[in-house]
């Protein structure tokens, strides 16, 4: 099992290009009940991934 972490652009006519992998863990044993990032840790690595220019 993989968990993805993906993020896209989009311009101001709200349209996005491909989405852009900024984080992946995998899990050979398939538990689901910690897969490695809290929300508020993927969110740092999209900060960091983009150099610090996400909205939100």
């Amino acid at each position: 099992m993989k968990l993805l972490i993906e993020a896209r652009f989009e311009n101001s006519d709200g349209v996005s290009g491909p989405p852009i992998v900024v984080g992946e863990i995998e899990r050979h044993d398939g538990n689901l009940a910690d897969l490695g990032l809290t929300l508020a840790q993927g969110r740092e690595r999209v900060i960091q991934t983009v150099g610090g220019h996400a909205g939100g």
